[in-house]
């Protein structure tokens, strides 16, 4: 079994001094956050907005989402009913699409595969992911593909929502 040792503190920051002053920063600190929110959001923990679409429903925290994305930002900070709502109503998004994006929120990962690449790409659009838009019109255009999607498909998903 492999034991995995933890970086010290020395080893995952860099110390400056400054005049006077230590400067430290951690250079893990903002991955660690958003792992431990990530954990909370799953444990549904501390989570103060839940998101339903028409096949189920989702926990967040309004901050990080407001952090990753515009639509959300407006949404919760610019006065609009939802910024004091609990419960906000979702259209024209699958669960899986929606689960997906809000997980990239968290991780900054998301996996885009033949089955969820053009549902993805129109909730990335809506949402406006541009970063997973730009990735899901990559996959549209990887030649080595064997896909169902052919290439006057992949074209007119990736351009009819620009």
């Amino acid at each position: 079994m492999n034991d995995v040792r933890e970086a010290s503190p020395a080893e995952r920051g860099v110390s400056i001094l400054e005049g006077d002053g230590h400067l430290y920063t951690n250079s893990q600190h903002c991955t660690d956050v958003l792992v431990n929110l990530n954990k909370y959001r799953q444990s549904g923990l501390l989570c103060d907005v839940t998101l339903k679409c028409e096949d189920g429903v989702l926990h967040a925290h309004r901050a990080v989402l407001s952090a990753n994305c515009d639509y959300f930002r407006s949404m919760f900070c610019n006065g609009m009913m939802e910024s004091s709502s609990h419960e906000i109503i979702i259209k024209g998004v699958d669960y899986d699409s929606l689960s997906l994006l809000i997980e990239y929120c968290y991780t900054s990962s998301i996996m885009i595969t033949q089955s969820n690449v053009k549902k993805l790409h129109v909730a990335a659009n809506i949402f406006n992911f541009q970063e997973v838009q730009k990735a899901c019109e990559m996959f549209f255009t990887r030649p080595y593909l064997d896909r169902e999607l052919s290439d006057s498909e992949s074209v007119r998903c990736s351009t009819q929502l620009l």
